[in-house]
């Protein structure tokens, strides 16, 4: 049986996670999907907020899915240090090789995430862990 109570050390932690918030399109050799939640962010979050407090601290633009809203609630304590503002999201586009070893970058496209200044909660900056 796998335990999922965290140790002693890390019962009262939280994370302060910064990092891209993106909508991809992947391209691999069975097919092509488009509107995936993709960036640093997001799945950091998703693996931290299994087991810790999150504040993820981060962009995105008027473009960004319903969907990807609600992972972000899911697997934070607030979602407090999120902008948003009007433009296009952070977008990321790649092609996996046959080998899957390698991939290819189609296009990046930084939207809102280009002029992207981080601003902390009190609580966020209070973090006892930053990634």
């Amino acid at each position: 049986m796998i335990s999922t109570k965290l140790p002693l050390s890390m019962e009262k932690k939280s994370a302060l996670i910064l990092g891209s918030l993106a909508i991809d399109r992947i391209e691999t050799p069975n097919q092509k999907r488009e509107g995936l939640l993709g960036g640093s962010l997001i799945h950091a979050l998703i693996a931290a907020g299994a087991h810790i407090p999150v504040h993820p601290v981060g962009i995105v633009g008027s473009d960004f899915p319903h969907h990807g809203w609600k992972v972000l609630e899911k697997n934070a304590v607030n979602l407090n240090d999120i902008q948003e503002k009007d433009g296009p999201s952070f977008q990321w586009g790649g092609r996996y090789n046959e080998n899957w070893n390698e991939r290819e970058t189609l296009y990046t496209k930084l939207g809102v995430f280009a002029d992207f200044t981080p601003h902390l909660s009190n609580k966020a900056a209070h973090a006892s862990i930053v990634f």
